[in-house]
């Protein structure tokens, strides 16, 4: 009888509370998850950080890109010598913590073809191959100008004219022009 009250009594429990558990089990779950994310992020922060050397271009956190001139290690952990720009003969250097540092910076120059279109410099797969096929598109559309009907290319020459942009043309004023100079 005492077992029969007692899963009674575990049963109602359960029924009652039933979503207030799942929504503990989920909450524990995304805590957990949120832990584990965490974790790897700061393995490859500190992996990134470790394979540091001079001659790395990097990027912080507060928007500077530079080259990074020389590493020491303090009491307070690493510092890094930050070369960040070069004008006239001059060379600015910062000294900031390695912590600092957000990545390894892998950006490239963006250049422009005659016709305006991005072509990227890196020669790494997907983008070496939208490169050539944006670089094809300019032509495929110059093709396109050039099997265009005379026809058409007048209505396009005309296009957006109106009435008064058409001058009439009298030709008998240039012939008493003519007769006047005969005087």
């Amino acid at each position: 009888m005492t077992q029969n009250l007692l899963a009674a009594s575990v049963g109602t429990f359960f029924q009652q509370y039933w979503p207030v558990l799942v929504i503990l089990v989920a909450l524990i779950a995304l805590y957990v998850v949120s832990m584990l994310r965490r974790k790897k992020d700061m393995n490859q922060a500190q992996q990134m950080l470790n394979e540091l050397k001079p001659g790395t271009k990097v990027k912080t956190y507060t928007g500077f890109y530079g080259t990074i001139d020389s590493i020491r290690e303090t009491t307070d952990g690493k510092v890094v010598m930050l070369k960040i720009g070069e004008e006239g003969g001059k060379v600015g250097y910062i000294e900031i913590d390695a912590n600092a540092i957000y990545g390894v910076d892998s950006k490239t120059d963006v250049v422009y073809d005659k016709d305006g279109n991005i072509l990227v410099t890196e020669k790494s797969g997907k983008q070496e191959k939208e490169t050539k096929e944006k670089a094809k598109e300019p032509e495929k559309v110059k093709e396109e100008k050039e099997k265009k009907t005379k026809k058409e290319k007048k209505q396009e020459e005309f296009e957006g004219w109106s009435a008064q942009d058409i001058k009439v043309v009298d030709e008998k004023p240039a012939k008493k022009d003519k007769k006047e100079k005969t005087k």
